[in-house]
């Protein structure tokens, strides 16, 4: 995943307070808005349930990808469709 959005050496290196790095912190943060959370939005993918480490897109989530955006913002995350 690192070599694909091109993260560098010096970028995975910062680390927040807690120790994790930087990029790992936006990462769980991208996931969890994408699943709904914090404030209940759509949930644009879940796990799939043979294996936590996998994620779907769900129905709502392909309905985003249909409207032909180049970006994803959380707006689009906290409106209901």
């Amino acid at each position: 995943m690192v070599a694909r959005f091109h993260v560098t050496e010096v970028e995975l290196a910062q680390k927040q307070k807690h120790g994790k790095s930087a990029f790992d912190n936006y990462l769980d943060l991208a996931v969890a808005n994408l699943q709904g959370a914090p404030h209940r939005g759509v949930q644009a993918i879940r796990k799939v349930e043979s294996d936590q480490k996998v994620y779907k897109v769900t129905d709502a989530g392909l309905a985003i990808l249909k409207t032909s955006r180049s970006a994803l913002t959380l707006k689009d995350l906290a409106r209901n469709l």
